[in-house]
């Protein structure tokens, strides 16, 4: 017979409180790795803000969500960001984090800014605090907001959101979380560089994706034969999309029938700011902007496409961070472009999967892709070496995530 007794002891570090700044379902990384921990038998609840129609709690596949009781717009996550970043404690998220805590047996936190508000809290009772560092944010908000407008966005900006107020708090994190999750070695390395972390601390969990993620959706087949140049993701200043279409007239002088499509949605001001830049480089009739598309017709622009960009901007963020269209593209089978940043040239040049263009270069874009439009069967060997790295070199979420699932093993004992 099992007693109350026992079923407890079973479950003793089972039991994760993850804390996200943001909204969920929404985040692919958080559900990737809540998944990956319920398969394993972990029991896992997310804190988080409440958006127009959704409810404060409920489950969705396995996931225990539990949000704010006010629905939170821009108006109130810029107060609570100001306050975040002056006193270290998200006043919205707090009060959900002390309620669920005593459920929980480990506090995940989701980022740098919400941190301080798990560890806080957790450390009160006694729970390891896991720092999962999605991003390299003191060095991101250097580029984030740089194409922003709004004076009062601006002012907010340089108040509360400096390099070095938010590298000190990254080193108070590193310091005292329990374990770091990175999404690349050159993350790793970073932290270790700066702030003499030491490397035991670590797991690289990164942002790689299931090999049967497109087992369910009719991908074509045939030889691409468009011209087309794709980019699909969020769109910001650091997204590197300002050198491809600086790229375009000296393309377009070679092939006239390129045409670049950006896919995504980003800030007005910085939509409106790469819109002007195609005018004024006068191609804004072959770059097309979709804005965000639904998930079919985002992939269908991805697969159909003659190469597929990550021109990231070679800066602090991009050099310790990698994104998940990366590894979208290589199980996509289709050709892919990426700029110099450490981690994508790591990757993807060091194994000739893929064109590597000098980041930030609009002249070294340009001749990159009018070398691939000259040599297409070179761009196929290159995919399949994309496809060979997930299927056979570790590449891939299954490998992830059983980092995963041992580090939170090891924290259980």
């Amino acid at each position: 017979m099992t007693t109350q007794h026992s079923k407890d002891k079973v479950k003793r570090g089972k039991r994760i409180l993850m804390v996200l700044d943001g909204f969920y379902p929404f985040d692919i990384r958080v559900e990737k790795e809540a998944a990956s921990l319920i398969s394993a038998g972990f029991e896992v609840t997310v804190v988080c803000y409440r958006n127009k129609g959704q409810s404060k709690e409920e489950e969705h596949k396995g996931i225990k969500i539990v949000r704010t009781d006010r629905i939170i717009g821009v108006p109130q996550k810029g107060i609570a960001d100001i306050v975040r970043s002056a006193f270290g404690i998200n006043y919205l998220l707090a009060p959900l984090v002390k309620l669920q805590v005593g459920e929980a047996d480990a506090l995940h936190a989701h980022d740098l800014p919400v941190f301080k508000t798990a560890f806080s809290i957790g450390k009160k009772h006694g729970l390891p605090v896991v720092l999962d560092l999605h991003e390299n944010f003191p060095e991101g908000i250097l580029t984030w907001f740089t194409w922003r407008k709004e004076p009062l966005v601006r002012l907010k900006n340089r108040l509360f959101f400096n390099y070095k107020s938010w590298l000190a708090k990254e080193k108070y994190a590193v310091e005292k979380a329990d374990r770091i999750i990175a999404v690349v070695d050159e993350m790793r390395e970073r932290v270790i560089r700066l702030h003499g972390v030491a490397a035991e601390k670590f797991v690289i969990v990164s942002n790689t994706e299931p090999k049967d993620l497109y087992d369910s959706h009719q991908l074509p087949t045939s030889a691409v034969q468009t011209k087309n140049i794709v980019y699909v993701g969020s769109i910001g200043p650091h997204r590197g999309l300002d050198t491809a279409i600086e790229a375009m007239p000296a393309i377009l002088g070679h092939d006239p029938k390129v045409r670049l499509i950006i896919v995504g949605s980003g800030n007005p001001d910085t939509i409106a700011h790469l819109k002007n830049l195609a005018n004024n480089f006068g191609v804004s009739s072959q770059v097309e902007f979709t804005g965000q598309l639904p998930y079919e017709e985002a992939l269908q622009r991805m697969v159909g496409a003659f190469l597929n960009i990550i021109p990231h901007h070679s800066n602090g963020q991009n050099e310790s961070t990698i994104p998940h269209k990366l590894f979208q593209i290589f199980l996509s089978g289709y050709p892919m472009m990426v700029s110099s940043c450490a981690p994508l040239k790591r990757i993807v040049g060091d194994n000739g999967a893929g064109v590597v263009f000098e980041a930030g270069n609009p002249h070294d874009f340009s001749e990159k892709v009018m070398g691939a439009l000259e040599n297409r069967d070179a761009l196929k060997e290159m995919t399949k070496k994309g496809k060979e790295l997930v299927a056979e070199g570790g590449y891939d979420w299954a490998s992830d995530a059983d980092r995963l699932v041992n580090m939170y093993h090891k924290l259980a004992h």
